[in-house]
């Protein structure tokens, strides 16, 4: 039997930090709403794809919205290349309350990335900018070995929501 270290402290630290700056662009580009029935949903809160995979494009975009939308792609990105550098270890012994917003980061990726390949952010940021797929392969292959093999609850159940869940949705978008 192992005994458990806890986690450094700086560690939560930071991910609480990035998860607060992400949330407050996630507000700020109005995605801040959480339909209580979403989770019933396939997807989740991701958009829902018509049968092209794809919805028309919406109106051209402000200089502010454009800013707002870059600044919470690029708090996503920080968000998960942190957690990108945390243990297997420490992975393990996080809480799920952690895991919801690793979820969240991933989840923000994909509706922007659906924005860039459906409407008008499409524009000015590329979808190679967004780079969703690195970060959906990047956390399945994290998820999964912290997961061990499904012996590890959490993890576990966070690899289905993003290495599944996420990876069909991009891949029925693309």
């Amino acid at each position: 039997h192992r005994s458990l270290t806890p986690i450094p402290l700086t560690v939560p630290m930071i991910l609480e930090y990035r998860s607060a700056v992400l949330a407050m662009y996630e507000l700020g580009v109005g995605e801040g709403y959480r339909d209580p029935d979403a989770i019933k949903k396939r997807y989740f809160t991701l958009p829902t794809l018509d049968d092209d995979g794809n919805r028309p494009l919406g109106p051209q975009m402000s200089a502010i919205r454009i800013d707002i939308n870059v600044k919470w792609m690029n708090a996503a990105h920080e968000l998960l290349d942190a957690v990108l550098t945390c243990s297997v270890d420490t992975m393990r012994r996080m809480p799920n309350l952690t895991y919801t917003r690793f979820g969240m980061a991933v989840t923000s990726l994909l509706k922007i990335h659906f924005s860039v390949r459906t409407g008008a952010l499409g524009e000015v940021v590329t979808p190679g900018t967004v780079n969703v797929g690195y970060y959906l392969d990047a956390m399945a292959d994290k998820l999964g070995e912290a997961s061990g093999g499904g012996k590890y609850k959490i993890p576990s159940r966070w690899y289905h929501v993003i290495a599944v869940k996420g990876r069909d949705w991009h891949e029925q978008l693309e």
